[in-house]
């Protein structure tokens, strides 16, 4: 969302307060980057991790968008906050004296990123750009309110102005756009509206939508395009001025870019990868790739990020891959390198929150929420996938996931459900279990010794799960988890409690408890 000091006049979803809130909040900021950095899942480590912060050296980081990431994913959670943790940044600061240095590697074509920092900058230096709301009557007064917003993908719900009709307003983004590189960008423009998009003065792009709910939730398909020729550290003007449609339930506007891709992108990263003494690879889900609305049509990355992997593993294999996707993807290259992150999408402080990781000063304790297959064929669904005449049939019923039964001829998966390494190694105990009260109401207590037997202090989570007998019923189901922080050599326990209520399985149209 565009927010700022409008809020409070505005009628629309609008998060620049709470966001310049958060942005100077340190205790905010250390609860999401506690928060990201928990919900990373080490998969896999062949002793690679953690790296040492100060030990000189050269860190190679690569990928399309590894050097600020994706923190979030698309659809209607979608925020633009005023501050974001990029990666590079923050990998710098962490691994110090150490240099990071970064190739992209790949862009992808027909995946624009939204139009904002390191590129863009506002007329007075800031990152992101000014927006100023007019009326369109007399577009030459005073703007009614002006905002910060740091990128150029915008959503307003309900009116932009409050007591005027979206019809009657006039947007305008003035910005300065800064390149790093020399070479020909591409500029993509959609709205639920009338957009005109100027750089150093000169009209490059005007395009008209009639807007509406559907055109509003589903913009991909309706954008125009302009290349632009960028020198690196020469700023270009841009003014973009936005005319929203009469609808007053949504308005947006998007303004993406893509990169120039020389031939040699591919090969200048292999060829930084060679000579680094350490590789980290963030490979993505570019925006608008996983959000409400589409499905992924493959579990392979998208684009050449899969080659790309590849090539930068095979001549250096103290390579790490930080997933930076929001559900399984298919993984090639598994057995060519040394360590695998999944990151997710893990907010604002993404950038410090994986540095911790990656540097050990947070010791991983994620676990898997989902089953990552080896191919889209292993998933039990895939028989029955898409479905044809808008008809899909879930036939597999309760045979998905780590659910599936154990009669040795469900694939092996790649990684199961409630998978997850740590830096340290953990040894449970034999478990007690103890039934508290009686009847309906009655609870299991189940007490877990966990014993930190070699690696720094950490984080164990233990997971406890049921069987169940007959045919019908999953072989396997998750009830309860704890997690117990322990320190070198220590022991704790972890204590799960399992409803009675919650052993509970429908058949024949009543609840039953296992006998």
């Amino acid at each position: 969302q565009a927010g700022g000091s409008l809020a409070g006049r505005a009628g629309g979803s609008l998060d620049g307060e709470a966001g310049a809130a958060i942005a100077g909040d340190s205790q905010l900021r250390s609860l999401i980057r506690r928060a990201g950095a928990r919900g990373m899942v080490l998969l896999k480590n062949d002793g690679l991790l953690p790296l040492r912060p100060g030990g000189g050296g050269l860190v190679a980081l690569i990928g399309p968008n590894a050097d600020v990431g994706q923190f979030q994913g698309g659809g209607s959670a979608q925020v633009n906050p005023e501050h974001v943790a990029g990666i590079q940044s923050a990998l710098s600061s962490a691994l110090a004296p150490a240099v990071v240095r970064f190739a992209r590697g790949y862009v992808d074509p027909g995946w624009p990123a939204p139009l904002g920092p390191p590129l863009l900058e506002t007329p007075d230096g800031q990152p992101g750009a000014t927006i100023e709301y007019a009326s369109r009557a007399d577009p030459q007064a005073p703007p009614a309110g002006t905002q910060t917003a740091r990128t150029l993908w915008l959503l307003w719900q309900g009116q932009v102005l409050a007591g005027r009709d979206n019809g009657d307003v006039l947007i305008r983004a003035r910005a300065v756009i800064r390149s790093d590189e020399n070479g020909v960008h591409a500029l993509t423009v959609t709205g639920t509206g009338r957009v005109r998009v100027l750089i150093d003065d000169e009209l490059v792009l005007e395009k008209e939508d009639s807007g509406g709910r559907a055109t509003a939730f589903d913009l991909r398909g309706d954008q125009a395009r302009v290349d632009i020729d960028l020198r690196a550290g020469v700023p270009a003007s841009l003014l973009a001025e936005f005319e929203p449609g009469p609808d007053g339930h949504v308005a947006r506007l998007e303004i993406g870019i893509t990169r120039s891709a020389p031939a040699d992108l591919m090969s200048r990263a292999v060829s930084l990868a060679a000579g680094a003494d350490a590789v980290v690879v963030v490979a993505e889900s570019p925006p608008g790739w996983e959000t409400e609305g589409r499905d992924r049509p493959s579990l392979a990355l998208p684009g050449d990020q899969d080659r790309l992997i590849g090539q930068v593993a095979a001549v250096n294999p103290r390579t790490v891959v930080v997933l930076n996707t929001g559900a399984p993807c298919a993984m090639p290259w598994i057995g060519q390198v040394a360590a695998v992150l999944q990151m997710w999408f893990p907010g604002q402080e993404m950038g410090c929150a994986l540095a911790d990781v990656l540097t050990g000063a947070v010791n991983p304790s994620g676990k898997l929420p989902t089953t990552f297959p080896v191919q889209a064929a292993d998933v039990p669904s895939a028989p029955f996938y898409p479905g044809a005449n808008g008809v899909v049939r879930y036939d597999e019923g309760l045979s998905i996931g780590y659910r599936r039964p154990a009669d040795g001829r469900s694939p092996a998966p790649l990684f199961p459900f409630g998978h997850g390494l740590s830096y340290s190694q953990f040894r449970l105990g034999t478990p007690v279990v103890r039934r508290l009260g009686a009847g309906p109401q009655a609870q299991y207590e189940v007490l877990v010794p966990v014993t930190n037997i070699n690696g720094p202090a950490g984080r164990e989570v233990v997971q406890l799960y049921v069987t169940s007998g007959g045919a019908e019923r999953p072989a396997l189901q998750l009830k309860g988890f704890a997690g117990v922080e322990l320190g070198p050599g220590e022991t704790g326990t972890a204590r799960i409690v399992v409803p009675a209520a919650r052993l509970r399985y429908w058949q024949d149209g009543q609840w039953l408890l296992p006998g």
